[in-house]
């Protein structure tokens, strides 16, 4: 009956080196938690600790996986794990310690994509262990740990130069310095006006994010604006330019991610939003 309301032990997943870590900050079950950061085939190693609550503990076995997972917010059943390795840390046996630790080592696992968290998707790394009992499902623990995967930059960074507009009313001409940016870049450019007829009463540049999961006829697509900001206010003439200066370093980026894992893809998009005098919109992506 002492156990009635708690467990007769505690489970503990202690990482090698976690005090020297970088960590990423994020929600885990609605509560803001420190993740340990690791590298594409950098080795995940610790120790269990079992801390024994009363005289005795007996169990059926205890193991900890390493599992990569995609799981949809909106249906966990569609949940799939694209990596699960088991280490058996302990056979069937009795715990007669106060405490009890198990080393564990996963070395050599490709963890190729990088960790998300966004509004439908989540990709996640995670150790779990588990306590088997005859008699019961057992207990278990997780700890999570945040996987980036950085890249080179391109070699081959080209200017981009495009019209945009809405036929014989109005004609846009962008210049952006380059095609590809880092998470902590600038975004450098200019806006020129090549054929104004509408009146047009100011003009924002907005950063917008793209979730996309699943596939036609059940494909999900999730938009958030990230930012906004303001290039002009009052009417343009024909002729007329502006300068671009964003600063990315500040915004909640990830990477782009073109069909992860045949799941989900994340896109970035630069929309232009035109406003008229009347108030009405005119979206033009660039």
């Amino acid at each position: 009956m002492a156990f009635l309301f708690g467990t007769p032990i505690q489970i503990d997943i202690l990482l090698d080196n976690d005090h020297e870590k970088q960590k990423v900050t994020k929600i885990v079950n609605k509560q803001k938690t420190e993740i340990p950061i690791y590298m594409k085939n950098e080795d995940v190693n610790g120790k269990v600790v079992i801390t024994l609550k009363d005289k005795k503990y007996e169990h059926q076995g205890i193991k900890i996986d390493f599992i990569g997972s995609i799981e949809y917010s909106y249906d966990r059943s569609s949940t799939s794990n694209f990596i699960q390795q088991t280490v058996e840390l302990s056979r069937p046996n009795i715990i007669l310690e106060e405490k009890t630790m198990y080393p564990f080592s996963f070395s050599g696992i490709d963890k190729k994509y990088d960790s998300y968290s966004g509004k439908n998707v989540r990709l996640r790394y995670y150790l779990r262990v588990s306590v088997n009992k005859k008699y019961s499902s057992g207990l278990s623990k997780e700890q999570e740990i945040w996987v980036i995967n950085y890249q080179d930059e391109p070699t081959k960074n080209d200017p981009i130069l495009m019209d945009v507009g809405v036929e014989k009313c109005v004609s846009i001409e962008f210049k952006y310095a380059k095609s590809y940016y880092n998470l902590t870049d600038v975004v450098l450019g200019q806006v020129y006006f090549k054929v104004v007829r509408l009146p047009l009463a100011s003009m924002e540049l907005q950063i917008q994010r793209k979730e996309t999961t699943g596939f036609p006829p059940n494909q999900t697509v999730d938009t958030e604006v990230l930012s906004r900001y303001e290039l002009m206010d009052g009417a343009p003439v024909k002729g007329e330019s502006m300068p671009i200066r964003v600063f990315l370093a500040n915004l909640d980026l990830t990477p782009t991610y073109h069909n992860v894992n045949n799941m989900f893809s994340v896109t970035y998009h630069l929309h232009l939003v035109l406003i008229e005098e009347d108030g009405k919109l005119l979206i033009l992506i660039v």
